[in-house]
């Protein structure tokens, strides 16, 4: 059991990263950071935390809407369902 907690909490910070790097490369395009473009990232990451269902919501959806979901948040829809689960929960 600690392996697989271990393993999620990698996914997890994965996903975090993975969303601040892009982030990161998007605001820093022109070089510049602007007070606007922060507030439009804190925008953003609470947009995100808004459609991203709770983890017993994603356990109880069909695969077909968990790939929908994968799609609109831009992530890999391969795999089983627990791979899709994974990834979406790394988004939280």
């Amino acid at each position: 059991m600690e392996t697989e907690m271990i393993i999620l909490y990698g996914t997890i910070v994965a996903g975090v990263c993975l969303a601040a790097y892009k982030a990161y490369k998007r605001i820093m395009a022109d070089g510049k950071v602007s007070l606007d473009e922060v507030i439009d990232l804190v925008g953003d990451i609470g947009d995100i935390a808004k459609t991203i269902p709770s983890r017993n919501q994603l356990n109880k959806m069909k695969k077909d809407d968990l790939i929908a979901l994968c799609e609109k948040n831009n992530l890999d829809i391969s795999g089983v369902r627990a791979d899709l689960i994974s990834r979406l929960d790394s988004l939280e």
